[in-house]
């Protein structure tokens, strides 16, 4: 609602105040590109911006637990202009989207602790997201908690009910439904072959509930073998 003069004064003075603030730039790079009616960053500078390296650590998947450590905090909190909301936004939900891909990646490699971590750090932003409870749950029970995986579940049901007024979604009741009656969790690998697909390492011995001394001396003889 400023006249325009006023507009381009204030412009002036807020380009000093940066170029001031800035460090002298490498010869032939500076770090502004003023050109006109125009002012830009220049993207050729030698410089180094979190938000930017964030970004392209959390693109790629050997390198979230990197941008899931970058990240301090939502972007500019104490500044409330409409670009600056969607912009945190955006960067936000980023961060969040690193941290379950580390809960699943952590636990396709058997590293139960860290996954269970890593599901609670996206649960203390987002208390009711039942994808990141269900991985936490599941962590835990793989991890042999199988107490603590159920104690994950009831507290969950309890503040959804509390807070919500809501029931806890099918897929999260079956996984607990799998916990509780403690059996293996859907596309689970087994920890070894069932034991009828094992090749025997010596002949069977009959079993009797009477007497073993034909099994001992049986035993006795391959073992002084």
């Amino acid at each position: 609602d400023n006249p325009e003069a006023d507009g381009r004064s204030n412009l002036r003075r807020h380009l000093h105040h940066v170029q001031r603030a800035l460090p002298p730039a490498p010869p032939g790079q500076p770090w502004l590109l003023l050109h006109g009616t125009t002012v830009q960053w220049n993207p050729h500078a030698d410089f180094w911006l979190d938000v930017a390296e964030f970004e392209r650590l959390a693109a790629q998947p050997a390198t979230l637990a990197e941008a899931v450590r970058l990240y301090q905090g939502e972007l500019l909190e104490t500044v409330y202009d409409d670009w600056v909301f969607f912009e945190r936004e955006r960067l936000h939900q980023a961060y969040l989207n690193a941290l379950y891909q580390l809960a699943v990646q952590r636990r396709s490699r058997c590293q139960y602790g860290d996954a269970a971590a890593y599901a609670q750090q996206l649960l203390s932003h987002e208390p009711f997201r039942e994808d990141a409870l269900r991985q936490l749950i599941a962590a835990r029970y793989q991890a042999g908690d199988r107490a603590g995986a159920i104690a994950e579940y009831e507290q969950f049901v309890k503040r959804l009910r509390q807070e919500m007024d809501a029931a806890p979604m099918p897929e999260t009741v079956a996984l607990y439904k799998t916990v509780f009656n403690n059996d293996r969790l859907m596309g689970e690998k087994p920890l070894a072959p069932p034991v009828e697909d094992m090749p025997p390492l010596k002949p069977p011995i009959a079993q009797s509930f009477v007497g073993r001394q034909a099994e001992m001396a049986r035993l006795t003889a391959w073992w002084s073998q």
